[in-house]
């Protein structure tokens, strides 16, 4: 089957979610929702469990932010399992996650194996090891991605909002700023043409404090509130699960 009649598919392997989409829309991976979480942990038979399943885990056992593991350059992260404490590859959980990504997609009617062109997002601020760690995960999980297939996810996302757009009268630059879990991303793209649209990246960089950092900001200001009323977290039965929530 040649490249253009292939059916393209995008994954959007996030820090906190994950999504995939084609040219019909985006397909609902989510048990309740369009997407599934980016999570990963520990059940209590030893086997690895993702998404919503891994939503109800002891903290020990919960992976969170799996993905911002490659942005920090960690090989491994360390985990609470049935048999004890364990250093666990980052890459090896990554796999896991992008192999069920690609169950639920073949469950939704979606493939994204051999038979599609698939399309896999990247924060623009990644080198070149960075984004080589993620493809060969992906292609362990058996998606069938390579570097030139690999897109910088503000240029994604300036691509699908351009799509909506109508034929253009004139020539625009646009900035996408897309600001994830892990990365605040800033793409300026340039475009030209009517309904065939001419699309140029002019830049595409980052920095890695995004969502996850804001919401351990908000989080130690709510500490304080709550110690200023005479909360204690730490008198709870579950302090660090309380700072979680």
């Amino acid at each position: 089957m040649c490249a253009a009649r292939r059916p393209s598919v995008g994954v959007d392997f996030g820090t906190s979610t994950t999504l995939v989409a084609s040219t019909r829309g985006v397909v609902p991976i989510g048990n309740d929702n369009t997407f599934m979480p980016s999570l990963v942990g520990y059940a209590d038979d030893g086997t690895v469990v993702v998404g919503e399943r891994a939503l109800d885990l002891p903290d020990g056992r919960l992976i969170r932010s799996i993905k911002r593991s490659i942005t920090d350059g960690r090989e491994y992260v360390r985990v609470e399992t049935p048999t004890g404490v364990r250093d666990v590859r980052v890459d090896d959980l990554i796999v896991e996650l992008l192999r069920e990504v690609g169950r639920r997609g073949a469950r939704r009617g979606q493939d994204v194996g051999v038979g599609s062109l698939v399309r896999l997002g990247c924060p623009a601020m990644w080198d070149g090891h960075q984004r080589r760690r993620l493809l060969s995960a992906a292609q362990r999980a058996d998606l069938p991605v390579v570097l030139s297939t690999m897109v910088d996810e503000p240029v994604a996302a300036g691509i699908a909002w351009l799509s909506q757009q109508s034929t253009l009268d004139r020539p625009l630059r646009i900035v996408v700023f897309d600001m994830g879990g892990g990365t605040l991303d800033i793409a300026v793209l340039a475009v030209r043409g009517g309904h065939h649209k001419d699309v140029s990246v002019l830049a595409a960089l980052g920095v890695p404090e995004a969502g996850d950092a804001l919401d351990l900001a908000i989080a130690a200001d709510l500490d304080f509130e709550l110690a200023r009323i005479g909360v204690d977290l730490d008198a709870l039965a579950r302090p660090r699960r309380a700072r979680e929530r």
